[in-house]
């Protein structure tokens, strides 16, 4: 008697702690009705979030928000009219960066092109820096697109056009203070590109007067930019092109002038002399590996190389860099541009060896690398577009992402605690649909989606990660006897597609509280009494411990 009480008992705390969807807060309606503001380009600085919106009058202009209605608000209609900050045909682009408190993008009006403007979050102090390019002309093109901002010792670097010329300048934030750093490509356009600030220098791609690319280092000045090497270097997106990992800067570079798409993993200790291929990944003739999206996880270097195909862990040293597999020793097929960085998890997008596209985690290391959720179309991304996201880590490896509900036919609302039953969709499409520009704002979530009459507009919602067991659906692949159980559990049909892989047993919060290698027999003496799940591959059963 006191056994089935005790089991209806911890029954009827399992269904109470099974928590309603959080529900989504419209922060303001800023095209009324069914209009749609399509809010994007979010940054955040200081305690307020920044984007671009279209109100339907205004055209897309610089908005800001502090989660409430009333703190959400235009700052300036900079395009005059219903022009769009961005009329110009080359130039504004999406990146924008903040320093010393301070917004920097591009933006046009009609009588000065597109030019690199300033805002300190209200109408008067937001203005343009300095007209580069006099009169209508653009001062931005398409080679300022991307990371072509950086920030050094308080000074913001960037590639610009000064009507004769696109070159490397700098501004400490006044027009004074805002000059051409050096002419690297005497007199004509040097494009630099992937401008990355490091230690006390800034690293970037130039292209001299023969056409050439050029790797150079500058601390901002004409007599302190060093020449470290003739080669190409390139990054299939704009992000994580340069890295410092153990004293040395990685990147993808090329020094072949008869072939510019052979990139290999290059680094230098910031001289000519120390500038070198660290490891030719791909050996096959004439061919690279791209080898991009550099990360540090867990005290190790992280890229994806092979064409995006795979994704690499070095420790510095040749021998000590390898290819990932999964936990199970198989290959898996990553996809380009599809991650996202952790507290100390990095979750991808890849295909596993059944040719099944889903979410992947990884640690590091191939035992922590492993298939959590079918991604059955649409793509999970951090990074699209310059300043749109697609995914966001909301506390420690707690992330929510954009997936596609192919049942409903619309992009939704995902989440995962980097666990297979922790992952799943967390808003249904009813609710939140067609989302993008995912942004974490003050331990919530902000971005642009649809509901009801609403069109796309501006929302915020509150993820819970510590239920995430309670949508799992239970596997009959198992069998879990006893149950409930006291000292031990014995598992019976296994296939053998299983019994290589680890258990973990969670509780019903998703934490983990054990994890063994295979084996049919587990201890679970040490566990307190209460409802767990084991989890082993992508199956999922319950059980409860007496």
């Amino acid at each position: 008697m006191k056994l089935k009480l005790f089991i209806l008992l911890y029954g009827l705390l399992f269904s109470l702690n099974i928590k309603a969807q959080p529900i989504p807060q419209l922060i303001k309606d800023i095209s009324p009705g069914p209009g749609t503001s399509a809010p994007w380009r979010f940054i955040q600085m200081n305690e307020i979030l920044y984007f671009v919106a279209n109100d339907g009058v205004n055209g897309s202009e610089l908005w800001r928000t502090d989660a409430t209605e009333a703190g959400t608000y235009m700052v300036k209609n900079i395009g005059s009219g219903d022009f769009d900050l961005c009329e110009s045909t080359n130039g504004c682009r999406e990146e924008s960066i903040v320093m010393n408190n301070i917004l920097y993008f591009k933006a046009s009006d009609p009588v000065h092109g597109a030019e690199l403007w300033r805002s300190d979050g209200t109408e008067a102090g937001t203005y343009l820096l300095k007209d580069i390019n006099p009169g209508i002309g653009d001062c931005t093109n398409y080679y300022m697109s991307g990371q072509y901002f950086a920030v050094l010792n308080d000074i913001l670097y960037f590639a610009a056009d000064d009507g004769n010329n696109v070159e490397l300048w700098r501004s400490d934030g006044t027009e004074a203070g805002t000059y051409l750093v050096k002419d690297f490509a005497a007199g004509i356009s040097s494009f630099p590109q992937y401008i990355t600030a490091i230690e006390n220098y800034i690293y970037f791609r130039c292209i001299n007067a023969l056409g050439n690319a050029e790797l150079w280092k500058s601390d901002g000045t004409d007599a302190g930019s060093v020449l470290l090497k003739q080669l190409w270097i390139y990054s299939p997106e704009y992000k994580n092109m340069f890295i410092e990992y153990d004293e040395y800067i990685y990147f993808a570079g090329g020094d072949d002038p008869d072939n510019i798409y052979n990139f290999e993993l290059w680094r230098t200790d910031g001289t000519p002399a120390g500038t070198a291929l660290f490891m030719d990944i791909n050996e096959v003739e004439e061919v690279g590996s791209t080898p991009h999206q550099f990360h540090i996880l867990n005290d190790k270097l992280l890229f994806s190389a092979d064409n995006s195909h795979n994704i690499y862990i070095s420790d510095g040293t040749v021998a000590g860099t390898a290819k990932l597999s999964d936990h199970n020793g198989n290959e898996f097929d990553a996809t380009y541009e599809a991650y996202l960085l952790a507290e100390s998890k990095f979750y991808f997008q890849a295909t596993n060896d059944e040719d099944e596209l889903g979410l992947w985690v990884t640690d590091g290391t191939n035992a922590g690398t492993k298939f959590l959720s079918a991604i059955e179309s649409g793509v999970f991304s951090e990074y699209a577009n310059f300043n749109d996201y697609y995914a966001t880590a909301v506390n420690g490896n707690n992330i929510i992402y954009r997936g596609y509900d192919d049942e409903n036919g619309c992009a939704a609302i995902f989440q995962s605690d980097g666990t297979a039953p922790g992952t799943f969709q967390t808003l249904e499409c009813d609710i939140l649909s067609s989302v993008s520009s995912i942004i974490t704002y003050n331990g919530k979530v902000i971005l642009s989606g649809v509901a009801d009459t609403y069109g796309g507009e501006l929302w915020m919602f509150e993820p819970e990660f510590n239920t995430g067991l309670h949508n799992f659906s239970e596997s009959d692949r198992i069998t879990i006897y006893p149950n409930p159980a006291s000292e031990y559990l014995q598992f019976s049909n296994i296939g053998q597609e299983i019994s290589n892989d680890e258990i973990e047993i969670h509780n019903i919060e998703g934490k983990i509280m054990k994890s063994y290698p295979f084996s049919d027999r587990v201890s679970i003496s040490d566990l307190i009494p209460g409802i767990y799940f084991i989890t082993i591959n992508n199956t999922v059963s319950k059980f409860i411990k007496e």
